[in-house]
């Protein structure tokens, strides 16, 4: 299994192409890594977290996310055209809300791969107020002024 051949094959279904984010993929290798060595295939963990922890977990900030998983697929292409036959699978890879995507694929000791895909949209920075912005652009000008009244560089 190839994670740079399901990102491609992701992208040709997308009308705009999700951009690899290095954060994402470790975010989604380790829930890969996770499933394998707790025993598990679900969105959510045993104890209940969900796959956001892995994404908070990476330092990726994000104003939405998701999560595409999958298990026991012979090729990339019957992996994709399984999500794309799924509607929850579906709406994640052609959610125009994500930008940024990442991916982990992982291998259970008798030969089961499994894939988690981790969907994103990065969170915008805090906004910088204007009215903060025009005060200190007020307060420079006003500083440049007075010292060119009292003959200062």
């Amino acid at each position: 299994m190839n994670a740079e051949t399901i990102s491609k094959l992701v992208n040709e279904e997308r009308a705009v192409g999700l951009r690899y984010n290095p954060l994402l993929s470790r975010s989604a290798q380790a829930k890969a890594d996770n499933m394998v060595c707790q025993g598990f295939f679900e969105h959510s963990y045993p104890n209940g977290s969900r796959f956001s922890a892995d994404i908070d977990n990476s330092g990726y900030r994000y104003s939405y996310a998701g999560e595409n998983l999958a298990i026991a697929y012979e090729s990339e292409e019957e992996l994709v055209d399984a999500w794309m036959k799924s509607e929850p699978h579906m709406r994640n890879i052609l959610d125009n809300r994500f930008s940024e995507y990442g991916i982990g694929i992982a291998e259970k000791p008798n030969g089961t791969v499994l894939v988690a895909m981790h969907f994103a949209e990065p969170a915008l920075p805090p906004a910088v107020p204007v009215v903060s912005t025009c005060i200190f652009i007020l307060s420079m000008f006003m500083l440049i002024v007075l010292k060119s009244r009292h003959g200062r560089p």
